[in-house]
């Protein structure tokens, strides 16, 4: 690790309080020369730091800037971050990597993607400086079939990470999306890839995309009824985005190792479809139904319009409009 990203760990570690350049380079070993140059190397980065005689230096509370450093701070788990500043999809970047054998842990944050992906082929709006994109590699001991617990865990994650900073009903679309008083909130994609052996997983990555705050000229036409933000408008305190990220991440882990492990329970208390008329939609179908519940292994149970009940553990589904 440079210089400077040690010192911006130290910053980050100790955001608006000021800490003795003459500490920080005990604390790394380094020259007092050494930590200056790194500070203004921040400093032409984009980053508030404050600088005071006899007290040192001090990162602003407002500075926001995405990092490994940033996002470290917040985890309980020791990842492999990357942070890139734009990138098509976090999910793509992420899966080449596991193809070529990554291990289990590796984080990938973005920015912005200029093809942020959703479900059944749909794209994600990932605009710059609003949302916090990122996507992280499992290598689950799962059948195929358990991997719809991985997009449970993650929107379990998400909804109660979100009802830390906003006071909206958060709710759960099965079965991935997170709303927050009807609109959506977040998007959660999970891909793999299927080990022909035992039908196993060989790998997931569970994409995660969250509207931190608003775009200044507003969401895009065709979202800007349905679209929300975890802090509506465009002001948002200067490492939410990290902080977000992190808490999200803590808490898939946590119920990825067993630590948690009544999120089921709590996925179907949060269910956004419980008793709402509904589409179903199929590759070249449309059958309207009615849902009755989320069962134990998170599947949707709904009740077709000729009283046929049916479980659905994979597909999409709209509210119908009366």
């Amino acid at each position: 690790m440079t210089v400077k990203k040690q010192v911006l760990k130290i910053l980050e570690n100790n955001r608006d309080c000021y800490i003795s350049g003459n500490d920080i380079a005990k604390e790394l070993f380094v020259s007092r020369n050494a930590v200056w140059k790194a500070v203004n190397g921040l400093k032409n980065d984009g980053y508030t730091i404050n600088s005071v005689t006899n007290k040192g230096y001090m990162l602003s509370a407002d500075t926001d800037i995405v990092s490994a450093e940033s996002i470290s701070k917040y985890l309980k788990y020791n990842l492999d971050i990357t942070v890139l500043s734009e990138i098509d999809s976090t999910n793509n970047y992420l899966k080449k990597l596991a193809s070529d054998g990554e291990k289990e842990g590796k984080l990938v944050v973005a920015c912005k993607q200029t093809k942020g992906k959703g479900r059944m082929g749909r794209s994600f709006y990932s605009p710059d400086n609003t949302g916090i994109y990122f996507s992280l590699l499992l290598r689950p001991k799962y059948s195929a079939e358990k991997s719809l617990f991985l997009t449970v865990m993650a929107a379990v994650a998400v909804a109660e990470t979100a009802m830390v900073y906003s006071d909206a009903k958060i709710k759960i679309k099965w079965v991935n999306d997170v709303y927050a008083d009807g609109k959506k909130l977040c998007g959660i994609l999970t891909e793999g890839s299927v080990s022909l052996e035992n039908n196993g997983l060989d790998y997931a990555v569970i994409g995660i995309g969250v509207n931190v705050t608003e775009p200044e000229s507003g969401f895009p036409d065709d979202i800007k009824n349905t679209a929300t933000a975890v802090f509506p408008g465009n002001r948002a305190p200067g490492d939410a985005k990290s902080r977000i990220a992190g808490e999200v991440v803590n808490r898939i882990l946590d119920m990825y190792y067993g630590k948690d492990t009544d999120y089921i329970s709590r996925y179907q208390k949060m269910s956004f479809l419980d008793g709402k008329a509904v589409n179903i939609i199929n590759s070249d179908t449309i059958e309207p139904a009615v849902v009755i519940r989320i069962d134990e292994n998170c599947r949707l149970v709904v009740k077709k319009e000729n009283g046929e009940i049916k479980t659905l553990s994979s597909g999409d589904v709209s509210v119908r409009v009366k």
